[in-house]
């Protein structure tokens, strides 16, 4: 039986793993300033904390997730960082301090980068894919995160790579999730910081992943 020190060796070792680096995101008029992970959830990280569903990759975004398991993930690592869960079932817990999916409003406002553009590198396909992999550059597979430049506030893979679930519920006929941000499957357009898009909660697929908020 391992003794206590190397337990604890173990959790420490399994908390630097899992921790994403954060990027200060200040507020604005009707949003509060939030800590949001600088790049996508990556397949290393994930494995880190509830398993890697998607083999040796451990630098590419995690895929293959539904709304449900990125909620279940949020709870999973701010119990391993000792932060309360953000989330009772599928609703956030008021004033919880651990991590959940960012908003539209906040994935919006963090994506432009205090910029008016498209894209916070310009309102051109060619902008898009100096800092971005989309259908068109990026040979039909995600990437590592962090191989294309940052924004202006420090965040990797903004547009493109992989969509990334929001926390918002969509109304129609059929309840669905945002996601927003593109993908390497999916066209220019698509990775614009307008394009709305939303799928159902529980759907799975490898063009779609998360990126994780808490907090500031």
């Amino acid at each position: 039986m391992p003794s206590p020190p190397a337990r604890a060796g173990d959790r420490l070792a399994q908390r630097t793993a899992a921790r994403p680096a954060l990027v200060f995101i200040p507020g604005a008029a009707d949003l509060a300033p939030c800590l949001m992970a600088q790049t996508p959830v990556t397949c290393g990280q994930f494995a880190a904390v509830v398993g890697d569903p998607t083999g040796p990759y451990r630098r590419r975004p995690v895929t293959g997730v539904s709304w449900y398991a990125a909620v279940a993930y949020c709870n999973a690592l701010s119990a391993l960082e000792g932060l309360a869960p953000a989330y009772a079932g599928d609703a956030l817990v008021p004033g919880a301090g651990g991590y959940r999916l960012p908003t539209v409003a906040e994935w919006a406002h963090a994506a432009a980068a205090g910029t008016t553009t498209a894209y916070w590198s310009g309102d051109a396909e060619a902008d898009l894919a100096r800092i971005g992999w989309y259908r068109a550059n990026s040979g039909g597979r995600a990437h590592a995160v962090g191989s294309r430049p940052a924004s202006p506030w420090g965040l990797y893979d903004v547009h493109g790579n992989v969509w990334v679930w929001c926390h918002d519920l969509v109304d129609g006929p059929t309840p669905t999730r945002a996601v927003r941000g593109g993908s390497y499957a999916h066209p220019a357009l698509a990775a614009r910081r307008s394009f709305r898009a939303a799928f159902a909660p529980t759907g799975e697929s490898d063009s779609r992943g998360l990126r994780i908020v808490r907090a500031a």
